[in-house]
């Protein structure tokens, strides 16, 4: 992808930034290694709420219904009270305008690299993007998704890219 000067978009799930892989997307993004990073809201939020009141660790098998009734939410083994995200509030984001700017500006490159990491939301916007252009050149995808759940993510690649063959495609 860099070899070929592609505009490269990172696309990620905000559960791998809130459990720990911040500093690695961080570190891609601040050095030039992505173009455009696609996350949902969860990300900004959560990482918000961390700089004021920090998250807990907790058990993977801790019981759910007892921290329920604590109120506290879980993202796996890191436990948030709900009052961390109460004191939050609402942050306006211009999401039109950027999507607006996401297609044309997908549209417009020579190359385009797609990194999928996990699935959902955030994979929709460059896939379909690409779909206006023919496909990807290059896509890198991981995800536990499974045939069978109606997904893009789960979808088998032949399905999963059908905006176009990209030239390479791995995961």
């Amino acid at each position: 992808m860099q070899d070929a000067d592609a505009t490269i978009y990172l696309t990620c799930t905000s559960n791998m930034i809130s459990s720990g892989q911040r500093e690695v997307v961080a570190y891609l993004v601040r050095e030039g290694y992505v173009d455009v990073l696609i996350t949902t809201a969860g990300m900004l939020a959560e990482d918000v709420i961390k700089t004021a009141k920090p998250f807990k660790t907790g058990e993977l098998d801790a019981d759910e219904a007892a921290l329920r009734e604590q109120g506290i939410n879980r993202l796996e083994n890191l436990f948030v009270p709900s009052d961390r995200y109460v004191w939050l509030g609402a942050i306006p984001l211009g999401l039109l305008h950027d999507f607006d700017s996401l297609i044309e500006d997908g549209m417009l490159a020579d190359t385009i690299g797609l990194i999928a990491i996990g699935g959902g939301v955030p994979r929709h916007p460059p896939f379909m993007t690409n779909l206006f252009r023919g496909g990807a050149d290059y896509i890198i995808s991981i995800s536990t998704g499974m045939e069978g759940d109606g997904s893009l993510s789960g979808a088998p690649r032949t399905r999963q890219y059908r905006g176009g063959k990209p030239k390479t495609m791995n995961g």
